[in-house]
């Protein structure tokens, strides 16, 4: 059984949690620049984080067997989960690939499609030997511009088409799995630079003064990006500097390493109607103290279940592979 990063399980702990908050958030009628606060980074970790430890898989794995880990861990349970909620919100199984959002699995299909698009770049870096920073950089690059090219229909291929393969989202989130991949191969390169507080206190700044001017100035892309690697890289500094002081470890550590699944879980208790919440506790006004509590009190609830229906369903090896795509009941 390979031994799990400590501080990476805790950084994809908080960020599993503050998916589910700002999923309930969003459902509640206050605190809007808490819930951009939280999405301007909380996805950009997951996918720094998928992209860091892309490399090292893709290094001790053939092609083939790295293509069909990341087909049974990701895009299996995506179907599975997607078909079963589809009908679970009395939905044509079609909607899980033609809805906009995948019925709130889009990460999933995502990440899938960045692991296909990585797994051809390396072998095409191989091919010709291509092993520079500047050259791979480049190359990424240019990836990104035909991806953003297709999104932008500056190169013509089917809606349909631009659905099934997430280009939507790979075009928002390709740039933070690239970074954190970079990261990784090139460690020692940019170890002196990344792993000092000056260059934490720079991006921590960097972040709030972007988020303040894209939440009441400017909305741009750029900021967005900007706000993403930012925030992404701060929180993981503080994680991995601080994780053995951090409140609930122990909980956010299980968390993290069980993320996937709460989070595939997780939207079956989004379905349940709030209405009744915002009628008795806000009626014509909202308070964002009580808003930011109830929701932080429904979100702990739903993950507790989330974990619960998780135990209960991972007894079964057959059913730890199908829904969750791994091959026995001990988590790696």
């Amino acid at each position: 059984m390979k031994s799990r990063n400590e501080y990476i399980d805790i950084a994809k702990g908080i960020a599993i949690f503050l998916v589910v908050w700002g999923h309930v958030k969003y459902t509640l009628p206050t605190g809007n620049d808490i819930y951009n606060l939280i999405y301007s980074f909380h996805m950009p970790v997951f996918f720094c984080i998928s992209g860091y430890f892309a490399n090292n898989t893709f290094l001790r794995e053939s092609a083939i067997v790295f293509f069909l880990k990341k087909s049974y861990t990701i895009l299996l349970p995506f179907i599975v989960w997607g078909t079963l909620y589809a009908y679970y919100s009395y939905l044509p199984a079609t909607s899980l690939f033609l809805d906009k959002y995948n019925l709130g699995y889009w990460f999933l299909i995502t990440l899938y499609t960045l692991y296909i698009l990585f797994l051809i770049m390396k072998k095409i870096f191989i091919y010709f030997k291509l092993n520079n920073i500047i050259i791979e950089a480049l190359l990424f690059g240019f990836f990104y511009i035909l991806i953003y090219l297709i999104e932008i229909n500056k190169i013509q291929v089917t809606e349909t088409i631009k659905q099934l393969f997430s280009i939507h989202y790979i075009c928002k989130y390709y740039p933070f799995f690239i970074a954190g991949y970079f990261i990784n191969k090139y460690n020692a390169k940019i170890n002196n630079i990344i792993k000092t507080n000056t260059t934490f206190s720079i991006s921590t700044l960097l972040f709030i003064i972007c988020f303040i001017i894209k939440e009441y100035y400017w909305e741009s892309s750029i900021l967005i990006l900007i706000c993403g690697m930012t925030g992404s890289y701060s929180c993981i500094y503080l994680v991995k500097s601080y994780y053995k002081q951090i409140p609930f470890r122990k909980s956010l550590l299980y968390m993290g390493s069980h993320s996937l699944n709460i989070y595939v879980i997780h939207y079956f208790f989004l379905n349940l109607d709030l209405t009744s919440i915002n009628t008795v506790f806000f009626k014509n006004d909202a308070n964002l103290t009580l808003c930011i509590l109830l929701t932080l009190i429904i979100a702990v609830s739903i993950i507790i279940l989330s974990l619960t229906i998780n135990s209960i369903l991972t007894i079964s090896n057959i059913f730890n592979f199908i829904l969750f795509g791994k091959r026995n009941s001990i988590n790696s």
